[in-house]
């Protein structure tokens, strides 16, 4: 989305414009255009530029837009969430093989475990 402007959103942020007046929020605009409808493929992988007039974009209603703002921002939080938990998994794997390779950390089966 770099370089990418969307009208009275400045003014929105700043107070000065009405939630109405603005026709997309950032976030849900670059969902929107990522969507795979929106996926201009050629043979391969050659991935074709489109002018963002060609893409068939949805006129939502503001509450709608701001409807979609809001999920958009707790899936995100949710995905970083998720990554911190793998990052943990990740860190908690190697400790362990690390642990077991150096003979610093003996591996027991607990008391009726399988």
């Amino acid at each position: 989305m770099q370089g990418l402007r969307i009208p009275a959103y400045q003014k929105f942020l700043a107070g000065k414009a009405r939630p109405e007046e603005v026709w997309m929020r950032p976030h849900p605009l670059a969902q929107l255009i990522a969507a795979p409808r929106n996926q201009q493929r050629g043979s391969g992988s050659l991935v074709r530029r489109v002018s963002v007039r060609d893409m068939d974009l949805p006129e939502l209603p503001s509450e709608e837009i701001a409807e979609l703002e809001t999920i958009l921002a707790e899936l995100e939080r949710q995905r970083a969430d998720v990554r911190r938990q793998l990052e943990a998994l990740d860190s908690l794997a190697g400790r362990l093989a690390a642990g077991v390779a150096d003979g610093d950390l003996t591996l027991r089966r607990r008391p009726g475990g399988g």
